[in-house]
């Protein structure tokens, strides 16, 4: 079984006694904190066959062959997992609702078996596939179970949310994320994991840009010295709003070193931030986090990257004395 340890007590909660599962379940929770995993795991539990207290699914029985090969007559995916053909928008349309009550119609393909239908993202339904689904879930079929993942619980109708069972799932501890990148081979990773506010999952899906992350953070190492000649236009790659959140971390830094002597995001980079908030005028460095607040209001908008980023380097030499 694939779920993660800070997950245990939901698959506790919600299988304890599968006799009384609700026809409708909402898992939601922070992204990036595992909740598909954890969906995945449960829908591939409550088709196989062979499944009981002691072993969530067999791993080898037709049901879990068909359902990892993406082919399971009893289960539907809307959303994350399987993309939707057909569909040109990030919206769930009333269109894969109706098939959802078109599947719901069929019975399930072995003997008192249930049909599991899964809206990943369930926060992207507009008001009139909301309300489809809402009829779908006032008469439910039988033996059927209709779960949904979102991230913005309040997006979701309170009729929705009223007819299902709520169940909440959290990022790890710090504890957990540590334990849970040792057990990856991946402790080299550890002085990032504030960085992704302690969460593993997201520090793990984003390696790609380590190289990226070490290039940014060495320039920004240089604090007075720093020539805006060394701007890579690969700093651009993740868009113009995630380089501004990683500079206002790094500000925010020398800013909490400068207050309190800590610091929080680059636990690693402890000597050279210390170094650089020494020599850091307060008051330029608070209207400096002021300005990148700002930006980031309408960094995602269409405007001149190069040029707002030069600037804020101007602005970032501007507070070393």
């Amino acid at each position: 079984m694939n779920i993660l340890p800070w997950h245990k007590g939901n698959w506790e909660e919600l299988f304890t006694v599968t006799e009384k599962l609700p026809h409708a379940l909402v898992l939601y929770g922070p992204c990036n904190s595992g909740i598909d995993i954890f969906t995945l795991e449960a829908s591939k539990s409550l088709v196989c066959r062979n499944h009981n207290e002691t072993e969530v699914y067999c791993n080898t029985c037709q049901d879990c062959n068909w359902f990892d090969s993406n082919s399971h007559p009893d289960i539907f995916f809307v959303g994350a997992t399987r993309i939707d053909e057909g569909t040109s928008s990030n919206n769930i349309s009333i269109d894969l609702i109706r098939e959802l009550k078109v599947f719901f119609e069929l019975t399930p393909h072995q003997q008192h078996g249930k049909k599991v239908a899964v809206i990943f993202d369930a926060h992207r339904m507009n008001l009139s596939s909301s309300n489809a689904l809402l009829k779908i879930l006032e008469e439910p079929p039988g033996e059927s179970i209709i779960i949904l993942t979102t991230s913005d619980l309040s997006k979701l109708l309170p009729t929705i949310k009223s007819r299902s069972r709520l169940i909440s799932f959290s990022n790890p501890n710090l504890e957990e994320a540590k334990e849970y990148l040792g057990v990856a081979n991946k402790q080299e990773l550890l002085p990032f994991i504030n960085l992704y506010a302690g969460n593993p999952l997201a520090l793990l899906n984003d390696h790609l840009n380590y190289p990226l992350l070490a290039e940014i953070i060495h320039c920004l190492q240089q604090g007075k010295k720093f020539d805006s000649s060394n701007i890579n236009p690969n700093w651009f790659v993740n868009g113009f709003p995630w380089l501004i959140n990683l500079i206002q971390k790094w500000a925010y830094e020398i800013l909490l070193s400068k207050l309190t002597h800590q610091q929080f995001y680059f636990p690693a980079e402890q000597s050279k931030i210390a170094d650089l908030a020494s020599m850091a005028n307060i008051s330029n460095l608070l209207r400096f986090q002021k300005k990148l607040n700002d930006l980031k209001l309408y960094a995602s908008s269409p405007i001149n990257k190069e040029i707002n980023l030069d600037i804020i380097f101007i602005d970032y030499r501007k507070i070393f004395i």
